[in-house]
């Protein structure tokens, strides 16, 4: 899942399929049978291509890393919030609430 803020989104051509726009956040749900190293390699891709803040959700952990630019990296558990306030000034949502 990708956010990408209005003033960026207004330069999407539509008809093409390819997105060639940045996002500003990119969320990525873990699956059991994806190793943790692609996970870890798919955030260096994007934050090397300038998307902001990376979230990598942990569904069997019920864990959220929240990683950002200059090698930034928070681990929220299931009672605590995530937030990226640089891409989503005001935004949070507990983490547990992810797995309702």
């Amino acid at each position: 899942m990708a956010f990408i803020r209005t003033e960026a989104a207004s330069r999407i051509d539509r008809l093409k399929s390819i997105l060639d726009v940045i996002p500003h956040l990119v969320v990525e749900i873990v699956s059991p049978n994806d190793a943790a190293e692609y996970a870890m390699r798919k955030v260096d891709q994007y934050l090397a291509r300038g998307v902001q803040a990376v979230w990598i959700v942990y569904p069997g952990e019920r864990k959220v890393h929240v990683y950002g630019p200059n090698d930034e990296v928070r681990v929220a558990g299931e009672t605590k919030n995530v937030e990226s306030p640089a891409v989503l000034p005001g935004f949070s949502v507990q983490v547990s609430q992810l797995f309702e």
